[in-house]
């Protein structure tokens, strides 16, 4: 309850940085979601409860250049219960037809009761109606001495300015004395009514990790609503509002979990 409470604490800091008057070209949003995670490990199936509740940031800090924020709070509960509290910063540059940026990134893994620090970049590419990104980055959990390494590639499609189909691709790597390579891959899609804050967004992921041949079947489902400030569409947050994912890289079906 106390990381809840500290979480919402931080996510409200945002808007309210974002708010400023020294940061008036700020843009981002906050959102919530619910979900299930189901886990199969080749026994009998784990279905795990999901909720979270996130916020992202972005203003300009030089001609062409951008910096970001992201927190984010997940609860995992029943049969587990564990808390995830993550922190994010990336900067970098962006113009009409692309943005290219480096991000650091951190977790409070309270389910692995260990704490992860990570790095990566990201390159995005606009198209009139389509934006294509691809990112990857490296961390460790220190006291499971576990090293972590992940790609992944989204594109999102926007039927209108208001309505955005997103799919998904990624692999990533598990290193803590032995290895556990994962493929996976997502859908979602979010609305937005125009001339109206609050969008709802949806979606499903899933994931394979082959662990000296043992396979886990990691699949999520997940809703939830976003409150957009600075932007007036989907389309306009995606191109002038933050351009990169917390962790390009990490962002697979298993990240839940680790």
């Amino acid at each position: 309850m106390k990381k809840l409470l500290l979480s919402a604490a931080m996510l409200a800091g945002l808007s309210a940085l974002a708010a400023a008057p020294a940061m008036a070209q700020a843009t981002g949003f906050v959102d919530a979601n619910v979900g299930s995670l189901n886990l199969d490990a080749g026994g009998p199936d784990q279905d795990v409860d999901l909720m979270g509740i996130h916020g992202t940031v972005a203003f300009p800090v030089g001609e062409g250049l951008t910096l970001q924020g992201n927190l984010g709070f997940d609860h995992l509960d029943d049969p587990v219960d564990g808390d995830n509290v993550s922190a994010s910063a990336n900067f970098g540059m962006r113009n009409a037809n692309y943005a290219l940026g480096a991000y650091v990134a951190y977790k409070d893994n309270e389910l692995l009761d260990d704490k992860f620090l990570g790095f990566g970049g990201e390159y995005v590419y606009y198209m009139p109606q389509m934006t294509l990104s691809v990112g990857g980055g490296f961390g460790s959990y220190d006291d499971a001495d576990a090293d972590l390494y992940g790609i992944s590639g989204v594109g999102r499609y926007f039927v209108s300015d208001n309505l955005r189909i997103d799919g998904k691709v990624g692999y990533t790597n598990i290193d803590s004395g032995g290895e556990a390579d994962g493929i996976g891959a997502g859908i979602g899609a979010e609305w937005k009514p125009d001339n109206f804050p609050i969008s709802i967004f949806g979606g499903y992921d899933f994931q394979t990790l082959d662990s000296g041949g043992t396979d886990t079947d990691i699949s999520v489902w997940s809703i939830g609503a976003r409150f957009d400030f600075g932007n007036g569409t989907l389309k306009a947050r995606d191109r002038s509002g933050p351009a990169f994912r917390s962790a390009a890289g990490f962002d697979t079906a298993a990240s839940g979990l680790f």
